[in-house]
């Protein structure tokens, strides 16, 4: 009798049997509605036919840990559709808030400021402002004590929605015409500038300092890796759970949104994959359309913004590969669309949740503006479908002051290693 022990023989995963453990699970998840995590899952009603189990509890814990576990952005389909100018003045009443004085409540207490005639008096261009220059300030890391998944922030760099660089701001004077609530026909744009960069009201002595869009809490989300990820190349979109009744009328409230990444590599690196399996919690089928609505509207939105700048003015703030998709949909007028699903994506899509202003926020992320996220997104699925900015996004120029030292050596990290993927790619071409 041989007394040497049998060894073990390794589980062997194909794509094919990962894929059918993840519709296995989805089918468990969508007949227990009670269920909302896959902590909770009877594994004995899970195993696959040539795995038990034990197995597939862990490799679908592998799969989580590796960032595999999540559907990625082109796992959503597109559709194209035609942009007609003449429905621009419709488009911009569709997004556009009904008035200036809701945002000025609540959205400039950045901190401990309160300007509450901030917006009303701008709307009236009664200030003597100056525009500033550069950012005024920055909002206390306090504020923000997590990332958007709930986690610790050590590498988690703050991202400005509106961007912080003075030009790249400048871009964004149509969507911030809709958050403020200010008409477009025509942008008033020493008015939309000075709320958008803040300025300096020298009627009042001593001279009052308003912060402007840039700098508000409502502007800023902690990501890990943002500045390579979220800036600087469309890696990762957070769509809010929204209709835009809700977003045009925001005070302050709560709000879940759905992230996509294009990579289970980004999925890792933004900090996904920090939360555990009892911590996921996966979108519905209606919670990913009424986001996917949202994000219809503001992409359309943004298609006609771009029409009524001029074609320097839009190929000044492209990339040079990036110019010819932007005389592309010039002559063409199409983009590229989220396009609602009727069934589960294989995949779950991740849901976050945002506190509202009231709330305590110590393990949770407080609520930035949804508009303004859903434009920092929506500008992000344009850059990946359509093939350019419809507005500036942050470059790294613009999150120096913000990073962190770890935050600065992530940022180096993920450009060395996307060098790395590209060329890899290259050579197996």
């Amino acid at each position: 009798m041989n007394s040497k022990r049998r060894k073990k023989e390794k589980v062997v995963w194909s794509e094919e049997d990962d894929n059918h453990l993840l519709w296995a699970v989805h089918s468990y998840l969508q007949n227990h509605e009670d269920i909302t995590c896959a902590d909770d899952i009877d594994w004995s009603e899970i195993a696959l036919p040539n795995k038990n189990s034990e197995e597939c509890r862990l490799r679908l814990f592998m799969m989580h840990q590796n960032g595999n576990y999540f559907a990625t952005t082109d796992e959503l389909a597109t559709s194209q559709i035609s942009i007609d100018p003449s429905n621009w003045e419709a488009c911009q009443a569709r997004v556009r808030r009904g008035n200036a004085p809701n945002f000025e409540r609540v959205h400039l207490q950045r901190d401990t400021r309160d300007p509450r005639e901030f917006v009303s008096t701008l709307a009236g261009a009664r200030l003597d402002a100056t525009i500033v220059g550069d950012s005024i300030t920055t909002v206390n890391d306090s504020l923000i004590p997590v990332d958007i998944f709930g986690k610790g922030m050590e590498a988690a760099d703050k991202a400005h929605l509106l961007p912080k660089a003075r030009e790249d701001a400048m871009t964004w004077d149509y969507p911030a015409c809709a958050v403020l609530g200010l008409s477009m026909s025509p942008v008033d744009t020493v008015v939309v500038r000075k709320a958008e960069l803040g300025c300096y009201d020298h009627s009042s002595q001593p001279a009052v300092r308003y912060p402007g869009i840039r700098n508000l809490l409502c502007n800023i989300i902690r990501v890990s890796n943002q500045g390579a990820l979220f800036d600087k190349s469309p890696h990762v979109i957070i769509f809010p759970i929204c209709d835009l009744g809700f977003v045009k009328g925001w005070a302050g409230q709560a709000y879940d949104a759905i992230v996509l990444c294009n990579s289970a590599s980004v999925a890792r690196r933004i900090g996904m994959t920090a939360t555990t399996l009892d911590e996921t919690e996966n979108a519905t089928i209606s919670e990913i359309n009424k986001a996917l609505g949202l994000a219809s509207e503001v992409c359309q939105f943004l298609a006609h913004s771009v029409l009524q700048k001029t074609e320097e003015e839009v190929d000044a703030y492209q990339n040079a590969s990036d110019r010819a998709a932007h005389t592309k949909f010039r002559s063409e007028k199409q983009i590229f669309i989220p396009q609602p699903i009727s069934v589960l994506p294989l995949k779950p899509i991740f849901k976050i949740s945002f506190a509202g202003r009231t709330e305590t926020t110590g393990d949770q992320h407080p609520a930035p503006d949804p508009m303004l996220l859903a434009f920092k997104s929506c500008n992000n699925w344009c850059r990946k479908y359509t093939g350019f900015q419809m507005v500036a996004g942050s470059r790294p120029k613009d999150l120096d002051d913000d990073l962190s030292e770890e935050g600065r050596q992530n940022l180096n990290n993920y450009l060395a290693w996307e060098t790395a993927e590209r060329k890899s790619r290259q050579h197996h071409e």
